[in-house]
């Protein structure tokens, strides 16, 4: 068994893990969005109330229960986007 210090440490790195990862989703988000729209050329035809509705915050492409393969020789899906 853990002692409870043990486990306070454990459950501080997941914290600070879990922050980490949800901060690097939002980055990956903030990218394909403006990407997106930049090569839609929407800049120009967005409204004041346009820019309330994009968000980082989506997830719904995330599979958190999947395997995840990584192909070195392939273009990163950022890259693409």
């Amino acid at each position: 068994m853990f002692s409870h210090h043990q486990q306070s440490g454990r459950a501080r790195i997941t914290r600070a893990s879990l922050q980490l990862l949800q901060n690097c989703v939002m980055l990956i988000n903030t990218i394909l969005v403006e990407r997106t729209v930049e090569r839609q050329k929407l800049w120009p035809r967005l409204k004041r109330e346009d820019f309330r509705g994009l968000t980082p915050l989506f997830y719904n492409r995330i599979n958190p229960y999947g395997t995840f393969s990584l192909d070195l020789n392939r273009r990163s899906f950022v890259d693409v986007a």
